[in-house]
């Protein structure tokens, strides 16, 4: 798949991700008014991924948003991009909350990771964002040089950022939108979003792209050797029948999902993942600049109505003789997943 004009095509595959504009005015509103019917009509909180997303809701509502997202999208994109196919579709919204992160991470990969083919989302906001409304921030050239295989399930499954999301954090841009704008990124691309400190919803949708006539794959971590994926080649029902919650069960119960192929199997290669400093090397030749950006741990994790936890290093320290590992080691994606878990009731979402 390619983009028809040769300056985002050079962004995106240099970058990891290029911005255009996408949808026009009566797009946006008749998306927007789909979300006030069917998805805002109760209170929608965040995650701890950050937001909501549509995919999580029970099938008929998830199936509609997907429908309805690409029936609008999906022909827009013809006038960008040559040799795609779509896959899923729905939105992700972020309520202003002023605390919930989404930390960085690379998503899914949902291409054969043994060819060159790349899998990617495109991303459009329905309403102007800056970075303190949530808009999408990202590591450029990060898909190149942290090129690896990124499956299922969360928090089993090592990845190149777990542990180091605030090393990276300062070193994301991003990247302020127009209504209708899309943000289209590889899916190996390091993103993330600020809390959303403004006073409305950040509402946008999204869905998967792959090269054309290709099939759709995902790598799972194997039960019974989690130093290997299972390479499964799947039909899109695969995604709306599982999310991560399901294949964290599967996994923990040692069971492989249905509705897919199991055609081969491939290296976790966690060993090889660079350390932080070898990134933010790599991060740096890449363009990418240092902000006074900052993970904000506490506010991410406090309830309503809660005093701020205190996990500071310093408490960490103080408490216990035994364990030195630093604040951020402490709190990798793991321990985050168990904490959040044990603090809000809450399992991490795709």
């Amino acid at each position: 798949m390619k983009f028809i004009n040769e300056a985002i095509n050079k962004d995106f595959t240099e970058n990891g991700y290029c911005k255009l504009p996408l949808l026009n005015e009566v797009d946006i509103n008749q998306l927007r008014e789909f979300a006030k019917e069917h998805l805002l009509t109760h209170e929608i909180t965040n995650t701890d991924y950050g937001m909501y997303v549509s995919l999580e809701e029970d099938a008929e509502l998830k199936n509609r948003a997907k429908e309805f997202v690409r029936d609008i999208v999906a022909p827009k994109l013809s006038n960008h991009l040559d040799g795609y196919q779509i896959h899923l579709g729905g939105y992700l919204i972020k309520a202003p909350d002023h605390s919930k992160y989404t930390f960085p991470h690379q998503d899914w990969v949902f291409a054969d990771n043994e060819t060159e083919d790349v899998s990617a989302t495109c991303w459009i906001s329905l309403f102007d964002l800056e970075e303190e409304n949530g808009t999408l921030g990202f590591l450029k050239g990060s898909s190149t040089f942290l090129n690896y295989t990124v499956g299922s399930p969360s928090p089993v499954v090592p990845t190149p950022t777990m542990g180091k999301e605030g090393d990276i954090f300062p070193y994301l841009k991003f990247e302020p939108v127009k209504a209708g704008e899309a943000l289209i990124f590889n899916n190996k691309t390091i993103h993330a979003a600020q809390a959303n400190s403004g006073s409305f919803y950040r509402v946008a949708v999204g869905i998967g792209i792959t090269p054309k006539n290709t099939a759709l794959f995902h790598y799972f971590l194997n039960p019974e050797n989690p130093e290997e994926f299972l390479k499964l080649r799947v039909q899109e029902e695969f995604f709306m029948t599982y999310n991560n919650d399901d294949l964290y069960e599967l996994f923990l119960n040692k069971q492989i999902p249905e509705l897919c192929e199991v055609i081969g199997k491939v290296p976790v290669n966690k060993h090889s993942y660079p350390a932080v400093d070898e990134i933010l090397e790599k991060a740096i030749e890449f363009g990418n600049v240092k902000t006074d950006n900052s993970l904000d741990f506490n506010k991410h994790f406090q309830k309503p109505n809660e005093p701020e936890p205190d996990i500071t290093e310093e408490k960490i320290i103080k408490e216990t003789s035994v364990d030195t590992r630093t604040f951020f080691q402490k709190y990798t994606p793991i321990n985050i997943y168990r904490e959040a878990k044990y603090r809000l009731g809450n399992l991490m979402a795709k």
